[in-house]
């Protein structure tokens, strides 16, 4: 059976993957930027790419614009919705219980020593396992795996879409999408910049702001598309990549840093987006760029606890650029390895063994009627 489309697109998709190999790299290297952006709260290591963290954007515009490829036609000529949710469930939640089990290991392992709170670390594991956020004020969402809160506000606009984005017309989306624009501006001119939804309180709402906004921009971008109305503009790959690249490398210049994350969001990601589109790479790198889209909701997903625990055994960060750099290179290779071995040892089984149990139930409810 073929792979359903992933709806977080860090999520790899089997669409996207089998059609549109430089958006799958482009979402590898966003995940990456991520990984190396964290390091400086993790490993104390100097910023990499200081705009990364506008990076989870462009996975919500991946996200609207893969649904919309791959679920929508089916959403819209039947009764699905129930068997949608259900595989975003299967797609997602598999990851997301490992990095909080992760997350807890890290956790066990920054207090060897000391007496912790046994019953509060099972709440948070309870709370993670199941994408419960903490909404106190300031709170982090998800303490034992601070990336999940992307995942929480995935599922909500999934199930949005399931519901009845599917079936909203173009003028809706429009105006839906113009709505949470002047939420996201207002959100993002308070907080300078794309700060928004990693913890509770006032900053919940500008997680909604984004997700919102970006997953509709992905919608309207595949609807497009679906009419071949996209402009036929082709950039090769490489100078796609490096505009990516230097985009999210540019200096964090406050009080300022809210105009360049708003111009990020409204015209390089879409752009990116919609000239990644065209991008046929040369048979040799398929493969390299199929992997860094395979690869990158795992690393987004487990990077923070394996940093975290990087930092027990290796120390934070003594300064310096040398040492910035192999402290950042032994992070990434290390969690890209603990990522890619997740993903073949434990996702996919897991995720083949659950759709195989659903067939089997709907074989079984098919039968019974």
């Amino acid at each position: 059976m073929k792979e359903q489309p992933a709806v977080n697109d860090h999520c790899v998709s089997a669409h996207l993957s089998s059609h549109y190999h430089t958006l799958d790299a482009l979402r590898g290297a966003a995940a990456t930027m991520v990984v190396l952006y964290h390091l400086d709260k993790t490993l104390s290591v100097r910023h990499f790419f200081p705009h990364a963290q506008a990076c989870v954007d462009f996975f919500f515009m991946l996200s609207g614009f893969v649904l919309v490829i791959a679920y929508e036609p089916r959403l819209v000529a039947g009764r699905w919705s129930t068997q949608f949710l259900i595989e975003r469930l299967i797609r997602l939640m598999p990851l997301i219980l490992l990095g909080t089990l992760v997350g807890a290991i890290s956790v066990i392992l920054e207090h060897v020593g000391v007496t912790t709170g046994n019953r509060s670390l099972l709440l948070l594991l309870a709370r993670g396992a199941t994408l419960t956020p903490t909404l106190a004020t300031d709170a982090v969402l998800y303490p034992l795996d601070p990336p999940a809160w992307s995942l929480f506000f995935e599922l909500i606009i999934s199930l949005a879409f399931g519901l009845f984005l599917f079936r909203a017309s173009a003028l809706v989306i429009l105006g839906l999408t113009a709505l949470s624009a002047a939420l996201l501006v207002r959100v993002v001119v308070h907080d300078d910049g794309l700060r928004a939804g990693f913890s509770g309180g006032p900053y919940l709402l500008g997680g909604f702001a984004r997700v919102s906004f970006a997953f509709l921009i992905g919608m309207v971008i595949a609807r497009q598309r679906q009419r071949a109305a996209l402009p036929g503009v082709r950039v090769a790959g490489a100078v796609l990549f490096v505009v990516f690249l230097a985009a999210m490398s540019v200096p964090d210049n406050r009080p300022w840093t809210w105009v360049y994350d708003l111009f990020c969001d409204f015209l390089l990601f879409p752009a990116i987006i919609v000239v990644g589109l065209r991008d046929a790479p040369r048979p040799s790198l398929v493969p390299i760029y199929d992997l860094l889209g395979k690869i990158s909701y795992p690393i987004y997903i487990l990077h923070w606890p394996m940093e975290v625990i990087l930092r027990h055994y290796l120390g934070r960060s003594p300064g310096g650029a040398l040492r910035s750099a192999v402290y950042a290179v032994i992070a990434l290779a290390v969690t890209a390895a603990f990522a890619y071995a997740s993903l073949k040892l434990y996702d996919e089984p897991v995720r083949r063994w659950l759709r195989g149990q659903l067939r089997l139930n709907q074989k079984k409810r098919n039968h019974s009627t």
